[in-house]
């Protein structure tokens, strides 16, 4: 015998397979509920500025920023605030520094 209620058949008692079903998907609507009230939306404006890149005897070496080669020694050019890694290539060997670019 089905019985309606308020838009759902229920059709006799759950089985255990139901009910565990029904309680897993019941922990993972809650889980999600707790994941969705852990991020935190931060408004966030990237500022730009000008960098001047110089290494006493290394004039004319490679400058890769962030992986990416962008010139050589003296090098200007314009970078995010934040962290980056600057790595200068040349005879002389490999300098790398990773330092958090700070625009004034």
């Amino acid at each position: 015998m089905w019985i309606w209620m308020l838009g759902l058949a229920v059709a006799g008692p759950m089985t255990s397979e139901e009910i565990e079903a029904m309680r897993k998907r019941s922990e993972e609507i809650e889980a999600m509920r707790r994941r969705a009230e852990s991020i935190e939306v931060v408004h966030h404006t990237e500022r730009q500025g000008k960098v001047r890149i110089v290494l006493a005897g290394r004039e004319g070496d490679a400058v890769r920023v962030d992986g990416w080669v962008l010139g050589t020694i003296p090098l200007e050019t314009e970078l995010v605030e934040g962290l980056h890694t600057l790595k200068v290539e040349g005879e002389a060997g490999v300098v790398e520094v990773k330092t958090n670019i700070v625009v004034a």
